[in-house]
């Protein structure tokens, strides 16, 4: 999920109930297409479908675009289900046209894809597989089709500030607890020293909203604390999963008109 930088979309992924009867999978809900929902009109359209499964959901600037993380071609080779990705691709809102933007690399999932103010650079998430070990860090590249580098090992869950200069991460080798620096990583700053998960920027950059696993009551509580880092030890719970009953798996913030 994920909110247009204008207010007035939400894409968002759906499973389809008949997938076995579209697609010949038994796989759960493995089916994931892309939808926009759009508030003036409290409408959904779908823009991307077929045998995918879209994740990580993020507008470019001028919201022409939505960028997602996707596995696609499933398929069964007996005793195994198999998919191609993760991998970045870019959805033209103007003709729901799908590119890849990273390529199909043996092992490797590419996620979280955000794409800087200026429109030039793609920053996401690797993951590296090799056996039962997972190596995560953060790259960019340039846009359209350029060779990613290294910004940050050790780290995932990236998202870029709403103004460009600063990042989000999640660090690999701290239990995962949230950083923020700038792009060129200085100034450096804790934000929640808690492994939480979504972290995103408020669209002023002044707070970092993100979610909070509750293991007891097997849900995730919504939490927000100051980007400068003066609340990494006091976040404000905004919603308890404990007290409301809900499963809540993905945040965002949108501005309200």
């Amino acid at each position: 999920m994920g909110a247009a930088r204008g207010g007035d979309q939400l894409a968002f992924s759906a499973g389809d109930p008949n997938q076995e009867d579209h697609y010949g999978l038994t796989l759960g809900d493995a089916i994931q297409h892309t939808w926009l929902y759009d508030f003036a009109t409290e409408s959904i359209s779908v823009v991307a479908y077929g045998n995918i499964n879209d994740e990580c959901h993020h507008f470019e600037p001028g919201d022409g675009a939505v960028l997602v993380c996707r596995r696609y071609d499933f398929h069964f080779e007996d005793p195994h289900w198999l998919n191609g990705g993760y991998r970045i691709v870019r959805i033209d809102l103007s003709d729901n046209s799908s590119t890849f933007i990273t390529d199909e690399v043996e092992q490797e999932f590419h996620l979280h894809p955000q794409v800087t103010a200026d429109g030039s650079e793609m920053w996401f998430t690797r993951i590296q597989i090799s056996g039962t070990t997972q190596y995560r860090s953060i790259r960019k590249m340039t846009l359209p089709s350029g060779t990613p580098t290294l910004v940050r090992d050790d780290a995932s869950a990236v998202h870029l500030s709403p103004d460009g200069t600063r990042y989000l991460y999640a660090d690999s080798g701290e239990q995962n607890i949230i950083y923020a620096s700038d792009l060129d990583g200085q100034n450096e700053v804790l934000v929640a020293n808690t492994a939480g998960t979504k972290a995103t920027y408020s669209p002023d950059g002044s707070q970092i909203v993100y979610l909070q696993n509750d293991g007891a009551n097997n849900c995730q509580h919504i939490d927000v604390v100051a980007a400068d880092g003066s609340e990494a030890d006091a976040p404000t719970r905004v919603r308890d999963c404990a007290q409301s009953g809900e499963f809540i798996t993905q945040v965002d913030w949108i501005v309200v008109p």
